[in-house]
């Protein structure tokens, strides 16, 4: 059976947690037997407009805007959603598939996917990450432009036959935002567990002096905060990643009197990047907003302790496996992550085991298989 994966940006050429989950779940198709087809957007280093890498079909609809244009005064560029919606329809129309999966957000690229699955019968699914109330949207666009998304989302809650969500609080705000009930799967099924394994096997062991953080470098991400927390914790900070708040997080380094001891870092390959997770004294996530995050679920997979305030938004799927400090207290609680290493790190690598069974996306296949058949 022919299946079909549709989002504006993709992995490797993006690496975001979104696309790499993705990308792990469509190499477990390739893998079973599947011929996959993903709908993207031309981004730089493609080798060209169509073509196949780890035996996914790409077809990119449009170029992406150039990523210094993503976001406009710290929120999505909605010319960019629009691009890829306008643009889809011209590619996906000239194939039959048997499954459409597209994530759900910035939602417009719905719209023609709907259309679609009407005209040719195949089956729509749509993977939730987070489910935005009217509140948070009057917060993120204002209080007309905010209505206006947040009628976007509604209308799109009714298209799909199912809904992939990635843990359990994403399945309740669906219940409770749009009152949807049934066709709901909960699926944080996210690491590729071949990676994992090869990583642990791999990597080099030793005790080291940093704490890390990954992810894009946007308010959201809270990384302000973590940078003023290592003031007086005798370790250093490692950040990787990008985003428009990078200027500004490093200024911030600077003043906090802790520039020094933090570095930034981005663009890493994924040998590099998660050596360095392992290598580390653990992962500190500070997240306003988060969905399942899966650097927390590959860093909890790896056996690495990762770092919470209580005041982290994440669901329990993975906040269980977490190590929660109260955020008032923050700096008290790394200083003594730092001081307790070796203990967390034996620790950390006693919750692996159950964690990799968890968050492999191995776990995909019976869910979607279940679904095709349906």
């Amino acid at each position: 059976m022919k299946v079909a994966f549709a989002y504006d940006s993709a992995f490797p050429w993006f690496n975001g947690g979104i696309e790499r989950r993705r990308y792990n779940i469509m190499r477990e198709f390739v893998r079973t037997g599947y011929e996959v087809h993903c709908f993207t957007m031309y981004r730089e280093g493609m080798p060209s407009s169509e073509f196949k890498r780890d035996g996914i079909q790409y077809h990119c609809c449009a170029s992406a805007l150039p990523e210094s244009d993503m976001y406009v005064n710290g929120k999505r560029n909605i010319f960019w959603a629009m691009k890829y919606a306008i643009s889809l329809p011209f590619k996906m129309f000239g194939y039959r598939f048997g499954m459409v999966d597209a994530d759900a957000f910035p939602f417009l690229h719905l719209f023609p996917i709907y259309l679609y699955s009407k005209l040719t019968g195949a089956r729509l699914l749509t993977t939730w990450h987070e489910v935005w109330s009217k509140e948070y949207w009057a917060d993120y666009l204002g209080p007309v432009k905010g209505r206006i998304g947040y009628a976007i989302e509604g209308i799109c809650a009714r298209m799909p036959k199912a809904f992939i969500v990635n843990s359990q609080s994403t399945k309740e705000e669906l219940k409770r935002t749009f009152g949807i009930r049934k066709g709901v799967y909960v699926l944080p099924a996210a690491i590729d567990e071949q990676e994992i394994r090869k990583i642990q096997r791999r990597a080099k062991k030793g005790r080291t002096d940093y704490f890390v953080t990954v992810g894009r470098l946007i308010p959201e991400k809270n990384i302000g905060f973590a940078i003023e927390s290592m003031k007086n914790v005798d370790a250093r900070l490692l950040v990787i990643g990008a985003g428009p708040e990078k200027k500004k997080l490093q200024d911030k380094a600077s003043e906090s009197g802790a520039g020094d001891k933090i570095k930034f870092e981005s663009g890493l390959p994924d040998a590099e990047l998660f050596s360095k997770i392992y290598a580390s004294l653990g992962l500190i996530l500070v997240s306003k907003r988060e969905g399942l995050s899966l650097i927390s679920a590959e860093a909890i997979s790896l056996g690495v302790p990762v770092i919470i305030s209580d005041q982290t938004m994440l669901p329990e799927e993975v906040r269980r496996f977490c190590i929660s400090i109260k955020h008032g207290s923050f700096t008290e609680g790394l200083r003594k992550m730092a001081m307790e290493a070796k203990q967390r790190r034996k620790e950390a690598n006693r919750k692996s085991g159950a964690a990799i069974r968890l968050f492999s996306s191995k776990r995909a296949m019976p869910v979607y298989n279940k679904l095709l058949s349906g």
